[in-house]
């Protein structure tokens, strides 16, 4: 069974209990999930077609293939007036870092901060804001040029501690040695009217480069906004390639029959297995080094949106599969030991790329039976026997296969797994778009810190003697 997505293809075969046996989904599984998948189907619809509507629950991630092109066009234009300088720090912490540095990675050369000759002319693209280590920054103030260097900062409110501890380090490293001018090397990514970052652009009076994080897009979901494309820009990356690739994922994923829609049929058949036969883990697997923070990416937007211990009616159902990061053949020698053999609780995604931009032979003088042989056949050998390994053992598998890794099809596959979450959270039935888990920690942080209105809690449980 094949599901085709115009350049892709999702491969669902060994999720079927016909391949794997006991573990694998059969058709009256499906059918139980008709209505909830054709309720879903139409709340996505419903947002796709009211734009007040769409905001207001956190949808407008939707309608991002279709953003204005003179919006698109600004981006690039302040992009390009940045490569003028060797450095770039991108601040930002969840989303606004994994998806800006899924990107570059993604698409631009490996290496690609370490040769010049890869940049073409673009600068090093440093990402920095998603920790509070000062080792990591204090590495880039004490080997980077000021004068030479440009900041993005991505925070809808301004206040995210994180990358506002990284943001005021780093303003006050570039005014001290850029003088008055320092304005002159930093773009803001910020919420489009209020804000502790909007107020300190409008506070300087100067024209600093702006652009908005979009009403009713949370962070796991704004690769495809702004949030992504300033810095994927000033790589070089065409980001109108991106979004076309994600636009003709969208329009594939109007439709409600599961053969034509292989995001839908991808989290029914997840969903199956989580809630019927306790998979409740999902590796994400891709067999190219370039995709390696593309699962990253995908950790964060499976385990923020449906990790929930509400429902959408309030009762306690503390829900949500568990992302776990991996890449092959890498993993082979460490995680897929327990892929094969341990608990009966995983289903695994590879994500293969079948002509990579480049390839090597290797020598004839090896003389055995590698000689003469392309890399990336031995590579497509390596995932094909995973996938046999997996399937003998009985253990759920898919692959998502990609003709090559281009904007184009990286912006398909973007939206192919963003719209799968959120069916897979309407079949849950819970607020794909909330995140209230990740307060508890800031609460208690903030009272720590000394913030206004915080009590810095202490531990007040007991621990068994050991």
């Amino acid at each position: 069974m094949f599901a085709v997505m115009q350049n892709l293809k999702f491969d669902p075969s060994n999720l079927l209990a016909k391949n794997i046996g006991r573990y694998g989904v059969v058709e009256t599984d499906l059918a139980q999930y008709a209505t909830l998948l054709e309720n879903g189907h139409k709340v996505l619809l419903e947002a796709r077609e009211n734009g007040e509507k769409r905001i207001a629950s956190m949808m407008e991630w939707l309608n991002l293939p279709y953003q204005r092109e003179e919006v698109i066009d600004e981006i690039q234009n302040v992009a390009k007036s940045f490569r003028k300088f060797k450095n770039i720090v991108s601040i930002g912490i969840g989303g606004s870092y994994l998806g800006n540095r899924m990107l570059q990675d993604g698409l631009r050369s490996p290496y690609y901060n370490e040769f010049e000759s890869l940049r073409n002319g673009c600068p090093r693209i440093f990402f920095n804001g998603k920790s509070l280590d000062p080792v990591s920054l204090n590495a880039l103030l004490n080997n980077l040029d000021p004068k030479e260097t440009g900041i993005v900062v991505i925070s809808k409110s301004g206040g995210t501690t994180e990358p506002k501890v990284s943001f005021e380090i780093l303003k006050w490293w570039l005014e001290r040695r850029c003088g008055r001018d320092y304005w002159k090397h930093i773009i803001a990514v910020t919420d489009e009217r209020q804000g502790i970052l909007r107020e300190w652009v409008k506070g300087m009076g100067k024209p600093i480069p702006t652009f908005p994080v979009p009403d009713g897009v949370g962070g796991r979901f704004s690769v495809l906004s702004p949030v992504g494309l300033i810095t994927a820009a000033m790589a070089n990356i065409n980001i109108k390639e991106l979004l076309a690739g994600a636009a003709a994922m969208e329009k594939m994923t109007q439709n409600l029959n599961l053969k034509d829609n292989p995001a839908y049929l991808y989290a029914l058949l997840h969903t199956v297995l989580y809630q019927k036969r306790g998979i409740n883990i999902a590796v994400m697997m891709p067999f190219a080094d370039q995709l390696e923070t593309f699962a990253d990416w995908y950790v964060q937007l499976l385990a923020e949106s449906l990790g929930k211990k509400y429902n959408k009616q309030g009762l306690v159902i503390n829900t949500g599969r568990t992302p776990i990061p991996s890449v092959g053949p890498s993993d082979l020698h460490s995680t897929q030991q327990n892929n094969i053999e341990g608990e009966y609780n995983k289903a695994i995604t590879f994500i293969r790329v079948e002509k990579p931009a480049i390839d090597l032979t290797i020598p004839h003088e090896s003389n055995d039976y590698l000689a003469d042989k392309q890399m990336s056949v031995v590579g497509d050998a390596s995932q094909r026997g995973t996938e046999f390994a997996l399937l003998s053992e009985g253990r759920p598998n898919c692959t998502i296969s990609l003709p090559e890794l281009t904007p184009y099809t990286l912006g398909q596959l973007i939206f192919f797994f963003e719209i799968a979450t959120a069916m897979e959270g309407e079949l849950l039935g819970v607020n794909t778009y909330d995140q209230p888990g990740v307060e508890g920690y800031k609460k208690n942080m903030f009272g720590r810190l000394g913030k206004a209105g915080f009590v810095a809690n202490t531990f007040c449980g007991s621990i068994a003697p050991v």
